[in-house]
C-alpha cells in the first residue's frame, strides 16, 4: 500500500508549522499500529522542518544544506559566523518586532517539545518489541533535538545512551557516526580533551571499516580539538592526515578545505612562509573548482600572513583583492571583513585615522547585515584606533559597546565562540579605564575578564587577569595615596598583594608590600609600615631584585628613623634612641650614608634629651664627619650647631663658643641666615657663661637683628631679654632696663606671658634692686608674681620673686 505523504513535505510549504502538525499525527498513527520505523519517518521529517526553520549551522537543513555548511565550516571558520545573518528566515509568521521574534521562539519551542514526546514514544515502542537499534537511533534524534535546544548536556546524554547500544550489538559503523556527534556536543561544550578521544575513537573505527570520507572527516575535526588545545604540532598531523585520504579519493573540495586549515595551524605556530605556501596552493585549488567564496578567503588569509610579517602594502593589496571579490558575488560579510582587515593594516602603520575611518566603514556594514558578531568585533578594533590616539573617551565608549554586544550574544549554537573577545574587548576596557586614572571601573573590568577565563578554564588567562586586576588595585591604592586617602590606599594595597599572591607574582607580592608600607607610614603607624617594608624587602631577595632590597631597606630604615621622630614627640627617648640607632644600622647596611649621618644625628638629640650630653657630643661630631663626607653643607652646619649645645651643657663653654663660631660661619656659607641668627645667640650664651659680657652683648644685639631681619618676634624678644642680662652684669643698668622693657613688650605682642614675666622679675625687678630702687622693684616682684600665678607657672621665677619681694617689704638689703 502506497502510503500518503503530504505535497512539498520538505519544509517548502507555506504553512510549516501545519506541516510538522501532520507529519506528527501520521507518525503517532504508526505508533499506535506498531510501525515504529515508518513513524520514525514522519518523525525524521518533522526534525527536518524544524531544522529548517532554526537555520542550525551544525546540524541543520536538508541533507545538501548540512553538505554545505560542512563544507563551509571546514574551508572557511571566520565565514561561518557571517552565513548564518546573510539568510534569509523562511515562512516568518509574526514579523521581525520583538514580540514577534519572541512568538516565534514559543512556536518553535513548542515545535521542539512535541518532536521530543514523539522520539520518547519510539523508543518505548522499540524497547517494547526488543528492537535494542531502533531504540538507538530513537536516542540519536532524542540527542539532536536537544542540540536544537541547545541543551548540549542532554545532548551528549542520549548520544552516550546510543553510543552504549550500538557498541554492545558491534554495529561500528553506528558506533563510528554516534562517536563523532559526541565530539562534536562535546566540542560544542568546549571539552577539547574529551571531544578529542570521541573524535579519535570514530576515526579509528573509520580506519577500520575502510570508511575514508570518515577518517579524513574525523582527521580535520580532531584537528580542530587540538588547535584548540594549542596543540599544534599534533592538529597539523590531523590536517596532513585528512588532506592525504582526500586527495587518495580524489575529493577536491576536501583537499582544498584541509589545505586551509593547514594554513591556519601554521599561521598559529608562526611558520609564515609555510602557512603562505598552504594559503597559495589552496586558493590555486579553489579556482579550479570554481569556488569563488574560497578564492576570496583563501586571498584574505594569505593577507594576514603578510600583515603579521609586516608587509603591510602586500598585505593592503590581498585585502583589497579579497573585496574586491567578495563583492563581486555578492558577500556583504566578506567585504565588511575584508575592509576590517584594511584598517588592521592602517593600525599597524600608525595611520590611526584612517584606521578609525575603515573600522567605522566595517561595523555599519555588520550593522546592515545584523551580523553582531561583526559589529562587536569591528567596534572593538575602532576602540583599539581610538585608543592608539589617545581618545580615551571615545575609545572606553567603543568598548563599552563591543563588550556589550558580546554579551548579548552568548555562544548561541556554538557558531561563534565570543568568550574569548569578550574577555579580550573588556579587558582593554579596563586598560582604557586605568589610562584615565578610573581605578574601580578598571577593577570591575579585569573582574569580569578573570572571571570569564574560568569559565573558559584558561588558567594563564585567569593569571593575566587576576594580574591586571591587582595592578588596578595597586592603581587604586596610587590615586587614593595621592590624595591623602591613606586608609583607602592601605586596604587597596593589601588586596593588590594578595592578589598577586593568589597567581605567585613575587614580584608584585613585593611592589604592592612595599606601597603598603607607604601608606601605613603617612598615617603613623610606622610599626606597621616596618612589618611590611622588611616582608617586602624579604620578597625582593628572594626574586634577587637587588634594587628592590635596597629600596625597601631605604623605607624601612625610613619607617624606623620615622618612628624614632615619633617616640621622641612623645617624650620616650630611650625608645627613640633605639631606634635611630636601628635605622642607622640599616642605612648603612645599604650603604647610604645620607642616612646613616641624619639617623645619626637623631641619635644625637635622644642622647642629649636623656642628658647623655658626653654620648650626644661624641654622636654629633660623627654626624658632622657624616655630613661633611657627602657634601651636605646643611647638615654640616647643624650637627656643628648641635654639638655646641652639647658641649655647652657640660659646661665646656670654651669649645661651646668655638663650635657655635663655626656653625653661625657655615650657616652663612649656605645662606641659613635663620641658622646664623640661632648659632650667633647661643655664641653669646657661651661668651656669658664665661663672662665675656662684652662680646656676649655684641652677640646678643647681632643676633636680634638678624631675628628681625628674617621676621622671627620669639627670637627678637629672646636676644633682647639676654641683650639686658648682658648689659645688667656689665653695670648699664639703664641700657638694660630698656633691653628688659622692650623684651617685656614684645613678649606681650606674641602672647608669651611667661616671658613678660621674667623679663619683669629678672630683669626690670633685678635692675632697680642692685640701684637700691627697692621700692619700685618690690612693685615689679609682685606684677611677675600675679603674672605667674595667673598662667599656673610656679617655677623658680616665682618663688626668687617672692623671696625678694618678702626682704624688700621687710626693709632688708
Amino acid at each position: 500500500m502506497v502510503r500518503a505523504i503530504p505535497a512539498k513535505i520538505n519544509g517548502q510549504t507555506d504553512d510549516g508549522v501545519k506541516s510538522i502538525q501532520l507529519l506528527d499525527a501520521l507518525g503517532h498513527l504508526d505508533l499506535s499500529n506498531g510501525k515504529a520505523d515508518e513513524a520514525m519517518e514522519y518523525f525524521d521529517r518533522e526534525l527536518e522542518l524544524a531544522r529548517s526553520g532554526r537555520e542550525n549551522l551544525r546540524i541543520g537543513g536538508s541533507q545538501d544544506n548540512r553538505e554545505n555548511m560542512q563544507h563551509l565550516r571546514h574551508c572557511h571558520p571566520e565565514a561561518e559566523a557571517s552565513y548564518r545573518p546573510l539568510r534569509k528566515p523562511k515562512n516568518r509568521l509574526y514579523g521581525t518586532s520583538a514580540t514577534g521574534r519572541r512568538r516565534e521562539d514559543q512556536i518553535r519551542q513548542s515545535q521542539y517539545e512535541r518532536i521530543e514526546a514523539s522520539y520518547h514514544e519510539a523508543k518505548k515502542v522499540y524497547e517494547r518489541i526488543g528492537n535494542q537499534t531502533g531504540a538507538a537511533r530513537a536516542f540519536t534524534r532524542l540527542a539532536e533535538v536537544h542540540l536544537l535546544k541547545n541543551d548540549f548536556v542532554r545532548a551528549e546524554a542520549f548520544y552516550t545512551e546510543a553510543h552504549i547500544i550500538y557498541e554492545k550489538f558491534g554495529h561500528q559503523p553506528s558506533v563510528a557516526q554516534v562517536a563523532q556527534a559526541l565530539g562534536e556536543v562535546q566540542y560544542l561544550q568546549k571539552d577539547f580533551i574529551k571531544a578529542g578521544a570521541s573524535y579519535g575513537e570514530a576515526r579509528e573505527i573509520y580506519y577500520r571499516i575502510g570508511n575514508e570520507i570518515g577518517v579524513a572527516e574525523t582527521s580535520v575535526r580532531l584537528g580542530e580539538t587540538l588547535w584548540a588545545q594549542e596543540m599544534y604540532i599534533e592538529a597539523q598531523d590531523s590536517f596532513l592526515t585528512a588532506r592525504a585520504v582526500y586527495s587518495r579519493i580524489a575529493d577536491r573540495v576536501g583537499v582544498v578545505c584541509a589545505t586551509q586549515r593547514l594554513g591556519d595551524v601554521q599561521l598559529a605556530q608562526n611558520k609564515y612562509r609555510e602557512a603562505e605556501a598552504s594559503y597559495s596552493k589552496s586558493r590555486d585549488l579553489y579556482r579550479e573548482i570554481e569556488d569563488q567564496h574560497g578564492v576570496a578567503n583563501a586571498t584574505q588569509r594569505l593577507g594576514d600572513v603578510q600583515l603579521v610579517r609586516y608587509e603591510y602594502t602586500k598585505a593592503e593589496t590581498s585585502y583589497g583583492a579579497a573585496r574586491d571579490m567578495f563583492r563581486v558575488i555578492d558577500d556583504q560579510a566578506g567585504v565588511a571583513n575584508a575592509t576590517q582587515r584594511l584598517g588592521d593594516v592602517q593600525l599597524a602603520r600608525y595611520e590611526h585615522a584612517n584606521a578609525e575611518a575603515l573600522y567605522q566603514k566595517a561595523q555599519d556594514m555588520f550593522r546592515e547585515i545584523a551580523d553582531q558578531a561583526g559589529v562587536a568585533d569591528a567596534t572593538r578594533r575602532l576602540g583599539d584606533a581610538q585608543l592608539a590616539q589617545d581618545k580615551y573617551a571615545e575609545a572606553e565608549a567603543s568598548y563599552i559597546k563591543s563588550r556589550d554586544v558580546y554579551r548579548g550574544i552568548g555562544c548561541r549554537d556554538g557558531v561563534v565562540d565570543v568568550s574569548r573577545r569578550l574577555a579580550d574587548t573588556t579587558r582593554k576596557l579596563g586598560d582604557v579605564q586605568r589610562a584615565q586614572g578610573k581605578y574601580a571601573e578598571a577593577i570591575a573590568s579585569y573582574s569580569e575578564v578573570r572571571d570569564l577565563y574560568h569559565e573558559m578554564g584558561d588558567q594563564p588567562g585567569v593569571a593575566n587577569a587576576t594580574r591586571e586586576l591587582a595592578d588596578a588595585t595597586r592603581g587604586l591604592g596610587n590615586t587614593t595615596w595621592a590624595q591623602h586617602k591613606y586608609a583607602n590606599a592601605e586596604a587597596s594595597y593589601a588586596k593588590a598583594r594578595d592578589l598577586y599572591r593568589e597567581i605567585g607574582d613575587q614580584s608584585g607580592v613585593a611592589c604592592a608590600t612595599h606601597h603598603l608600607g607607604d601608606a601605613q607610614r603617612d598615617q603613623d603607624k610606622y610599626a606597621d609600615a616596618q612589618a611590611s617594608y622588611a616582608s617586602a624587602r624579604d620578597q625582593y631577595r628572594e626574586i634577587g631584585d637587588q634594587s628592590g632590597v635596597t629600596d625597601t631597606t631605604r623605607r624601612l630604615a625610613d619607617a624606623t628613623r620615622r618612628l624614632g621622630n615619633t617616640q621622641w614627640a612623645q617624650d620616650k627617648y630611650v625608645d627613640a634612641e633605639a631606634s635611630y640607632a636601628r635605622a642607622r644600622d640599616l642605612y648603612r647596611e645599604i650603604g647610604d650614608q645620607s642616612g646613616v649621618a641624619r639617623a645619626t644625628h637623631h641619635l644625637g638629640n635622644a642622647q642629649w634629651n636623656q642628658d647623655k650630653c658626653a654620648d650626644a657630643e661624641a654622636t654629633y661630631a660623627k654626624a658632622r664627619d657624616l655630613y661633611r663626607e657627602i657634601g651636605d653643607q646643611f647638615g654640616v652646619a647643624r650637627a656643628t650647631h648641635h654639638l655646641g649645645n652639647a658641649q655647652w651643657n657640660q659646661n665646656k663653654c670654651a669649645d661651646a663658643e668655638a663650635t657655635y663660631a663655626q656653625a653661625r660661619d657655615l650657616y652663612r656659607e649656605i645662606g641659613d641666615q635663620s641658622g646664623v641668627a640661632r648659632a650667633t645667640h647661643h655664641l653669646g650664651n657661651a661668651q656669658w657663661n664665661q663672662d665675656k659680657c662684652a662680646d656676649a652683648e655684641a652677640s646678643y644685639a647681632k643676633a636680634r637683628d638678624l631675628y628681625r631681619e628674617i621676621g622671627d618676634p620669639s627670637g627678637v624678644a629672646h636676644a633682647t631679654y639676654d641683650l639686658g642680662d648682658a648689659q645688667r652684669f656689665q653695670g648699664k643698668c639703664a641700657d638694660a632696663k630698656a633691653s628688659y622693657a622692650k623684651a617685656r613688650d614684645l613678649y606681650h605682642e606674641i602672647g608669651d606671658q611667661s616671658g613678660v614675666a621674667r623679663s619683669i622679675t629678672q630683669g626690670l625687678g633685678d635692675a632697680q634692686w642692685v640701684q637700691d630702687k627697692y621700692g619700685d622693684a618690690g612693685a615689679l616682684f609682685r606684677e611677675a608674681e600675679d603674672i605667674q600665678k595667673e598662667i599656673g607657672d610656679s617655677d623658680e621665677t616665682v618663688m626668687r620673686a617672692e623671696a625678694r619681694g618678702s626682704f624688700i617689704l621687710c626693709g632688708g638689703w
